[in-house]
């Protein structure tokens, strides 16, 4: 199963709860919500995940390294094996059945 597409918006509905939205359908709810600066930052941050998902990705396209260094780990210094770390931990629920 796939992640809803965005983009995502946060939603403040009656200055009660915090939402976030996609295609003005409430896709999470933001818990305790007590409205403070932190909990509007998380939700700004969640809201950017799936824009930052497809950045990562395009970005791993540009790795730098060679076919035989990718195929071998890439180099050291090369971003691309975090990178890489970071899509499946954000991708293995959406393969759960």
């Amino acid at each position: 199963m796939a992640h809803t597409k965005g983009p995502w918006s946060v939603s403040q509905q009656l200055g009660l709860r915090l939402f976030i939205v996609a295609d003005d359908e409430a896709i999470a709810e933001i818990l305790p919500c007590n409205f403070d600066a932190e909990q509007f930052a998380n939700a700004d941050l969640m809201v950017s995940a799936p824009e930052l998902l497809e950045a990562l990705e395009i970005a791993v396209q540009c790795c730098a390294c060679t076919l035989k260094q990718r195929d071998s780990g890439h180099l050291v210094e090369c971003f691309a094996p975090k990178a890489i770390e970071v899509i499946r931990k954000a991708k293995h629920r959406m393969s759960a059945p």
